[in-house]
């Protein structure tokens, strides 16, 4: 299990020297090319394999943004017994106006409108905990 925590540290550093500087509307992807790019963006092995792009998935084509918001919070893990795919939780790395921020870039994106008051939202999701969340 130490794979995640490595994971979830290398993005930790690449949001942090990445978003020195960066203007409030460069946010969204900036964050994604350092954090989520290499799983998520077109041609990465994830999406080679067969994954859709973040813009085809519930979680971002979704009315609401509570899917998203969970997933960029807690991560995602799959059982010990199951084989799949896991993505770091970025709760600790994220403060919730750049969770926001790269969401509803990815939305924008995906031909979406943004969520409203998103912000607000991650902020309610994070103060309500991992396990309100479930």
């Amino acid at each position: 299990m130490h794979r995640p925590i490595l994971m979830a540290a290398s993005a930790a550093a690449l949001c942090g020297i990445a978003l020195a500087g960066v203007a409030a509307a460069e946010i969204g992807p900036t964050i994604f090319a350092g954090a989520c790019a290499a799983c998520h963006a077109a041609g990465s092995p994830r999406v080679v394999a067969g994954q859709p792009l973040l813009g085809k998935t519930r979680a971002i084509m979704g009315d609401t943004p509570a899917r998203a918001i969970n997933l960029v919070l807690d991560g995602h893990f799959p059982p010990p017994e199951q084989r799949g795919a896991w993505m770091p939780s970025f709760a600790g790395m994220l403060d919730d106006a750049e969770i926001a921020g790269v969401l509803n870039w990815l939305r924008q994106e995906a031909g979406q409108p943004p969520w409203p008051d998103l912000a607000a939202r991650v902020q309610v999701a994070r103060a309500n905990g991992a396990e309100a969340r479930r």
